[in-house]
């Protein structure tokens, strides 16, 4: 995502559903870049801009980063939500089945 974001940070959420859709119906690995660079063609993204950021050293710290901030929160899944409130950090259960009680966690 950091390599797409650096050309166009409107595609971050195709981005997403392209690598979903690769994943859950073509069984393609996403962590391989020969797969996310497929990927990255069909947005028309700078291909070559797009390999150099995929694995370069800025791109590199900031998944770190991100990986650290992560941990921080204590989220270990995808997708997460947690929530900053002026008591601090709160981590919200995700239950796709029952809204109300995200909801309830928001509220309360």
């Amino acid at each position: 995502m950091i390599a797409v974001k650096n050309q166009n940070s409107d595609l971050e959420q195709t981005m997403v559903k392209l690598i979903q859709q690769a994943y859950y119906l073509e069984a393609k690995n996403p962590s391989e870049d020969d797969v996310l660079i497929s990927l990255a063609k069909t947005l028309d993204l700078d291909i070559k801009q797009f390999t150099q950021d995929l694995n370069s050293e800025s791109t590199q710290q900031l998944l770190s980063d991100d990986i650290a901030l992560m941990q921080s929160l204590g989220v270990s899944s995808f997708p997460s939500l947690v929530l900053q409130t002026t008591n601090g950090i709160k981590s919200i259960t995700i239950d796709y089945n029952n809204p109300k009680l995200i909801l309830n966690q928001i509220i309360t």
